[in-house]
């Protein structure tokens, strides 16, 4: 399965990200995430990454069945991201490496 990107979730890598659609499916299919959990009752799977031209973590949430990317969310433990541990931030961002 490979990854690849839902409307909603084009737009939101471009308003949110530098990276292109390419390099984020590069790394969800590398698996360079830390996969943080489904979404209760989907094949929606929150996965942690790290970005190099961003200097910044985001948050893809991508159906695995599918290989769907719905959306990318920054992962800055404000907003809609409060899930997330320093630890995994800190595990991602080893992961890029």
């Amino acid at each position: 399965m490979g990854t690849y990107f839902s409307r909603h979730g084009s737009k939101r890598l471009l308003e949110r990200s530098s990276l292109t659609e390419k390099e984020v499916a590069q790394i969800l299919d590398d698996g360079q995430t830390v996969d943080i959990g489904y979404e209760q009752g989907t094949n929606r799977m929150h996965r942690l990454f790290y970005s190099h031209k961003d200097r910044f973590c985001f948050l893809a949430v991508q159906d695995m069945q599918k290989g769907t990317v719905i959306t990318i969310m920054p992962a800055d433990n404000r907003g809609k991201v409060k899930h997330i541990s320093v630890d995994a931030l800190f595990m991602a961002e080893q992961l890029a490496r």
